[in-house]
Formats: structure tokens, sequence, C-alpha cells
């Protein structure tokens, strides 16, 4: 069986990277609600306090898969290895990896070697 058999042409995964100790803010921002599903918070103290608003309320985003702090390199290996594989066989695949710069891209891609 090959990926254009299993439905959705994208998928889009979501990896939440451990804290840095260099870090600036100290509380967690990004919540995962489950395997598919996160909070995002403004962090405390960046608008002075919390306000109602609707650009600083939580926000919340579905994907097809949410791969938290502690997942490991295996674990995510484990499921998009069906699109690696279809990527070296020569189908027309793209793994792209999005993110702020230090947001993890290139640990997630190659690990820590």
């Amino acid at each position: 069986e090959n990926l254009k058999d299993k439905g959705e042409p994208v998928k889009v995964y979501v990896r939440i990277r451990p804290e840095l100790s260099t870090d600036p803010a100290k509380n967690n921002i990004i919540v995962p609600l489950d395997e598919k599903t996160v909070k995002i918070m403004p962090p405390d103290g960046v608008y002075g306090h919390r306000k109602s608003v609707s650009a600083m309320d939580d926000k919340i985003y579905t994907f097809d898969k949410v791969f938290t702090s502690n997942s490991s390199q295996e674990d995510i290996y484990e499921y998009v290895a069906d699109h690696v594989l279809e990527t070296i066989r020569g189908y027309n695949t793209t793994i792209f990896a999005y993110g702020a710069t230090g947001s993890g891209k290139s640990f997630t891609m190659t690990g820590n070697k």
C-alpha cells in the first residue's frame, strides 16, 4: 500500500520541542490538548496583563498529529516513515520543516548528530 491510498495528500505534523534553558519565557505557551490539538497562549506579561481581546485570546489549532516535547526522534520517524520511504522510492513527495530560528527544525530532521 502506498501513500496515495491512505487519504489526504497533505499531512501536517507539529513537534513541540523541549524548552531550553536559554528560552526567555519559563511558562508553557504551547499546550498539547490531545494527539491532534494544541492550545497556544500568549505568555504572561507580554501584554501587561491578559485581556479578553481577540488578538490575545488563547488559540486552538488541530493538526494531523502533535508530537509533544517528550517525543523521541524514533517516535517521530516511526510515524512519518512511510512518507520518507515514498520519497526515497522516487515518488513526488516533500518533507518540509518550518519554524522560527531555534525552534528545532534541524534537530527534528537530523537529531543531535
